[in-house]
């Protein structure tokens, strides 16, 4: 993963985490390039709305999940 898309999520984490439903913000790699990850506790087109398809290149993917464990 690049330092580009580190350096990009610090920037948008503080105003995504205030998104209603939002639980994190990570980095992935999806088709062999570097992807952002927003996990959320539902997946709907009101939460959706609130997010790009791309942002600076990377693309954004919504999931859903009702478990999650920072460690």
């Amino acid at each position: 993963m690049t330092k580009a898309i580190d350096k990009l999520i610090c920037q948008i984490s503080k105003e995504w985490l205030h998104i209603p439903g939002v639980i994190d913000i990570a980095s992935s790699i999806t088709n062999e390039n570097d992807c952002i990850l927003v996990f959320v506790t539902h997946k709907t087109s009101e939460v959706e709305k609130n997010f790009p398809c791309n942002l600076n290149g990377f693309p954004v993917i919504i999931i859903e999940t009702t478990d999650f464990y920072i460690g």
